[in-house]
């Protein structure tokens, strides 16, 4: 046997006993439209925390473009709409050419609340009632615009939660709506960019919010033994996203109702995208089930809801380490760079003045350690 034959048998053995890890490429993802949208600050501006994001290992930064507040003064509040409708979008387009400048990918979530001439009732902007169509405009308007800068569009924000989509008896349907309506509009101005379903909330709250599970199901029209209706046609998607927030646990505590997905608990989410895709309730173009993108995540740095520093810095840590051994999971997404103890949801990962606590310091060590091991995904 030759010595260039026995290198190439050598190599075909090693990856064949090697362990897969279909998620060495799951992406570190950030957000903070506060920093990231408008500086924050003369001392810490957009430019000083694409620096930090880089220094943390991130890969994808996520903004919310919120429908009614991107368009031009005034005309969020008309009753009729406008005979021209019109966006403002500079900080978007600064966004997209500092992200270009750092080789960074970017995912826009496309959500309410709706212009006041895109709702139902039609009092004001709002999240009751938006008008399929109407977003569905919206979304190819984006997408032409932003066509081969954007990687990927989300589908609304949190859809099961019923202050961002009302009234609630009806949000499943309105989402399918909406949903399908959009990702066929994203994909004819721009084919190549991805669509995601979701964003959806982790927990059912009584009054508040449909567990992500059960929303799935109303939406896909599949019941609790994952049959679909008959005449209920298969949803197209690239993705599926959820925020697999639990901040009152470790990353490990499973203890949840049974149609909730928290980051302890994400082999739910990709088990029901298993039966979905057999069920033919939810599938990508070409047959098979989407990638899993968990796009919002975090524990308080102050508050009633915060740990102690070395506690939460092990559990940030801990979280992405969960995520990053889940071969279906694709994104981990951190929710919050800059500390402001004067807001309530306050998760970032550097103090206020821009140095970094604790968890920046121990998560960025851990995607040093994962990317030597080559089981995450290159930064730039």
């Amino acid at each position: 046997m030759n010595f260039k034959r026995s290198i190439s048998l050598l190599i075909a053995f090693f990856a064949l006993c090697a362990p897969a890890h279909a998620s060495r490429t799951m992406d570190i993802g950030l957000q903070d439209d506060f920093v990231f949208l408008g500086d924050s600050s003369a001392t810490f501006t957009r430019e000083a925390a694409m620096v930090r994001a880089k220094e943390l290992g991130v890969t994808k930064l996520r903004a919310n473009m919120i429908w009614s507040r991107v368009l031009a003064s005034g005309q969020a509040n008309q009753r009729s709409k406008p005979s021209r409708v019109r966006y403002e979008l500079g900080d978007f387009d600064f966004l997209v050419a500092l992200a270009k400048q750092h080789d960074m990918r970017l995912e826009f979530t496309l959500t309410g609340p709706a212009p006041r001439w895109a709702t139902a009732d039609r009092r004001g902007p709002s999240t009751r009632g938006p008008s399929a169509k109407e977003y569905a405009r919206f979304a190819s308007f984006v997408a032409q615009r932003y066509r081969g800068d954007v990687e990927r569009y989300s589908i609304w924000n949190e859809p099961n939660w019923h202050s961002w989509l009302s009234p609630a008896r009806t949000a499943a349907k309105q989402y399918r709506a909406l949903y399908r309506g959009a990702y066929s509009a994203i994909k004819r101005a721009d084919s190549r960019a991805q669509v995601s379903f979701g964003e959806l909330a982790p927990q059912a709250r009584p009054g508040a919010a449909y567990a992500p599970l059960r929303f799935m199901r109303d939406v896909l029209c599949v019941d609790t033994r994952w049959r679909k209706r008959s005449g209920c046609g298969t949803v197209r998607a690239d993705a599926v996203s959820l925020h697999p927030y639990d901040y009152r646990h470790s990353p490990t505590y499973k203890k949840i109702p049974a149609d909730d997905v928290t980051i302890g608990t994400v082999s739910r989410l990709t088990n029901a995208l298993t039966r979905l895709r057999r069920a033919k309730a939810l599938s990508t173009s070409k047959g098979r089930e989407p990638a899993v993108h968990l796009t919002e995540f975090a524990y308080f740095a102050s508050g009633s809801l915060a740990f102690p520093r070395s506690t939460r810095a092990r559990y940030i840590t801990q979280a992405f380490e969960l995520a990053r051994k889940n071969p279906k999971v694709s994104e981990l997404l951190y929710f919050g760079l800059l500390q402001n103890p004067e807001v309530q949801w306050n998760t970032g990962l550097l103090r206020p003045d821009g140095s970094p606590d604790a968890s920046f310091t121990s998560l960025k060590a851990w995607v040093e350690r994962q990317r030597r091991a080559g089981l995450l995904r290159p930064g730039a």
